[in-house]
């Protein structure tokens, strides 16, 4: 009966693939196996090697089309991690280093990312992102070495292994993935065999996910609230840019595009200054190796990034899903202003501008010049400041309540002694 529960339990598993790494792709199940998961993104990454490879959060992972004319042949990984925090990125980059070093990154940098207040995903401890410790013989490993759980970095351990078909947490992924594949042959959003997260349909009311995601982002610790800038993931940003021009790959650090009202959050939690150092340090990182890194920034307070938001009655909207995720049409010029000619950079320009280079030459006028357009945005949009003040009331309780309850775990108190 053991037996037989474990055969089928692995033939599920195998149909299934939830997690990608029996590379099955059953188009049935393909589009809702969880390809947003640590696990299976690390198993697409050791696979193969691939020209392109992009890190970061769910910013990048759905805010491109990987059918993009602009990817040109380049083969093209997005290894980004939904909620990732740097440390994840970091332990992905080690990975691709081990494994499959590409020729060019981009990698997403953001106060979110760089929260001392984020830590790794569930899943983490069982994904292929922690290498394993290799054989002390230094000889190339074989059955010796799988007995005794040891494999070279980039490789996965039997233990492992074992844990991605039986334990509790994949078999649910394998479940689930198998009744809503069974029940749901067409899903409207699911991330591809090569990390991109595809969506084919837009938000209903742009202006209700707008609110949620504003409101997330006042609230919640792990967002804005309570925010430390940490100083080892800025170390790790470092570390990763430096291995990777040490092997000649070329490195685009993107600040990528949020909505203006999304910047306004962000200033009222008091992070702008904050956001003006990570401008400085990734400057400052790009410019130490000039011929492979260049710094970018998109977070205009015109343009593309203004984008007026509609209701339900009008959604909906173009560039945006709501205030921290950008569409694919937003990611298209994105890559334009990255990779494209002298005629797609005189577009951007016609359309307000989107994206700026980041020098050492010319970063303080740059940040001056950023602050300007601040306050000219304030002054042209009270509607939208009067709505962002209803938000900042409406969340006051819940954001304290929140920030006490930090507070008190980073001093050791634990919750039942918290007073609300």
């Amino acid at each position: 009966m053991l037996a037989m529960m474990l055969i089928c339990l692995f033939a599920l598993q195998f149909i299934v693939d939830p997690l990608g790494i029996f590379d099955t792709r059953i188009d049935r199940f393909d589009k809702h196996r969880s390809m947003h998961s640590r696990i299976a993104k690390a198993e697409a990454a050791n696979r193969r090697s691939h020209d392109t490879v992009l890190l970061g959060s769910s910013r990048f992972e759905a805010g491109f089309d990987p059918d993009d004319p602009m990817w040109g042949d380049a083969d093209v990984l997005n290894f980004s991690l939904a909620g990732a925090n740097f440390i994840e990125t970091r332990q992905a980059w080690e990975l691709l280093e081990q494994t499959h070093p590409p020729q060019r990154l981009l990698i997403d940098v953001s106060l979110f990312t760089l929260n001392t207040g984020v830590g790794p995903a569930d899943d983490y401890a069982l994904s292929r992102l922690i290498a394993m410790e290799p054989s002390s013989r230094n000889e190339t490993p074989d059955w010796i070495d799988a007995i005794r759980l040891t494999t070279p970095p980039g490789g996965v351990s039997l233990e492992t292994r074992l844990n991605w078909v039986f334990g509790l947490p994949q078999i649910r992924k394998a479940v689930g993935a198998a009744i809503r594949g069974l029940c749901e042959p067409e899903s409207n959003r699911y991330t591809n065999e090569r990390g991109f997260g595809v969506r084919l349909d837009r938000a209903d009311d742009n202006r209700h996910w707008f609110e949620k995601s504003l409101a997330d982002f006042m609230q919640k610790t792990e967002s804005y609230n309570g925010f430390e800038l940490a100083e080892d993931r800025i170390r790790m940003l470092q570390e990763i840019v430096e291995e990777a021009v040490a092997m000649s790959i070329k490195v685009d650090i993107v600040m990528p595009p949020v909505h203006v009202t999304q910047l306004e959050v962000m200033d009222r939690m008091g992070l702008a200054e904050a956001y003006d150092q990570l401008r400085i340090e990734i400057t400052e990182l790009a410019a130490a190796h000039p011929s492979l890194v260049r710094a970018w920034d998109f977070s205009n307070w015109s343009g593309i990034t203004a984008e007026a938001i509609t209701d339900k009655s009008s959604s909906p909207m173009k560039y945006f899903h709501e205030s921290s995720h950008f569409t694919d049409d937003t990611g298209s010029l994105l890559l334009k202003r990255l990779y494209g000619d002298s005629n797609e950079q005189q577009l951007l320009q016609q359309m307000g501008g989107f994206g700026t280079q980041l020098l050492p030459s010319s970063i303080t006028p740059y940040v001056d010049q950023w602050h300007q357009a601040k306050e000219a945005w304030r002054n042209d949009n009270p509607d939208i400041m009067d709505w962002i003040d209803g938000l900042w009331d409406q969340t006051a309780s819940e954001r304290a309540r929140r920030l006490r309850v930090k507070e008190a775990r980073d001093k050791g108190i634990g919750g039942m002694q918290l007073i609300p």
